[in-house]
């Protein structure tokens, strides 16, 4: 017999009866919703029910009454992760969580999508060490959801029955990205206003703006990451651009190219969320990392219906002046608004002719750029 469960929506006040497969967990997962919750690792493009991101009922009522399809979109550590546990290993102090993403997404039919953090894998190791990873996430991602959840509730400390590993797929995970560079383009840009504009924080961040807005694409993930690394109140700032005053100067390179894969996962979760708008998937991104999670939603403040210019100076208000916030908040939209504007199509245009100078003048920037003796 199936479990059964009358809940009421919000709305009508009617109640509907929703139907758990024989022999779901009920205890275990209402479990396992506790914990997701106190660890808090997804940042939802959407407005979850009134029931909570992390709850059985929500998860059922968003699957069987509103026939939402949802997208989880994990990061590389997340990934990663995932693929050590299918293989066996018991990897410490986070196998817990995420296990229990993986549980979650299983239990709630929640759908994963890897691939930015794959390329990031091949672009660093090789495309070769990317897709046989690439084959243990595939096998996490088809596991058996009750040996996660033993993990994931901290009763086994590694799978009772290892995955074994997918076929490997044929996709050259290491050729470039036209958003990576993109990102990257615009990641030097906010190094270059840091290290050589001697202005006060509000004055880097506008100028930054400036150029993004006037010179170069709108690479609104990067603005957002430069909301958060030039503010100047208590922001969680540290290790986003790692090494950038380092003595030596690849050091600072690979710095920036870490921060544009950071700047990509926003974009690709803005850019999924832009084309399903009106349909019925729904995505959700998953770190580990509080800082990435807290620039995801701000990032989504700015997502597929339009600039929420309110929610973001609250947001910044956090690291800002007041009158400094509201300033960031309304170029944001200024820019925002602007995007359709013919002359912004040729200024995309010529960003784009210009792109590898850019890249090549930044670079430069960086790597000339001498620490004080």
């Amino acid at each position: 017999m199936d479990t059964r469960q009358n809940i009421t929506p919000e709305d009508d006040g009617m109640q509907v009866a929703i139907r758990l497969p024989d022999g779901f967990p009920v205890e275990d997962i209402e479990q396992l919703c506790s914990l997701m919750a106190d660890a808090d690792p997804f940042v939802p493009a959407f407005k979850p029910s009134s029931y909570g991101l992390y709850s059985l009922i929500g998860q059922v009522w968003s699957l069987q009454v509103e026939q939402i399809e949802t997208i989880l979109l994990p990061d590389r550590n997340v990934a990663s992760r995932m693929a050590q546990i299918a293989k066996g290993m018991a990897i410490g102090k986070e196998a817990q969580l995420i296990a229990g993403i993986n549980a979650f997404a299983h239990f709630f039919d929640i759908l994963m999508e890897p691939s930015i953090g794959f390329h990031e894998l091949a672009r660093r190791d090789g495309n070769e060490a990317a897709l046989q990873e690439l084959a243990w996430f595939r096998a996490a991602d088809h596991g058996d959801k009750f040996d996660w959840l033993e993990v994931a509730l901290g009763r086994a400390e590694r799978l009772a029955r290892p995955e074994k590993a997918r076929a490997l797929e044929s996709h050259d995970l290491a050729a470039g990205l036209r958003d990576w560079s993109t990102g990257y383009g615009a990641v030097l840009k906010l190094a270059e206003v840091e290290l050589l504009h001697p202005g006060e924080p509000i004055e880097k961040i506008m100028a930054l703006l400036e150029w993004l807005h006037r010179d170069y694409f709108f690479a609104g993930q990067v603005a957002t990451m430069a909301c958060v690394y030039f503010a100047p109140i208590n922001a969680p700032k540290a290790g986003l651009m790692k090494s950038l005053r380092s003595p030596n100067r690849e050091k600072a390179i690979d710095g920036a190219k870490n921060a544009a894969w950071d700047a990509l996962y926003l974009s690709s979760l803005i850019s999924m969320v832009n084309k399903a708008a009106g349909g019925p998937k729904r995505y959700i991104y998953a770190s580990l990392d509080r800082r990435a999670r807290l620039i995801a939603r701000m990032a989504t403040a700015f997502g597929g219906d339009g600039p929420h210019r309110d929610a973001m100076a609250a947001m910044l208000g956090e690291w800002w002046a007041k009158k400094h916030a509201e300033a960031i908040a309304d170029k944001l939209t200024t820019i925002a608004f602007d995007i359709d504007l013919p002359e912004m199509a040729k200024k995309r245009r010529k960003a784009a002719e210009s792109k590898q100078q850019t890249t090549a003048s930044g670079e430069k920037v960086i790597r000339d750029w001498l620490p004080s003796p």
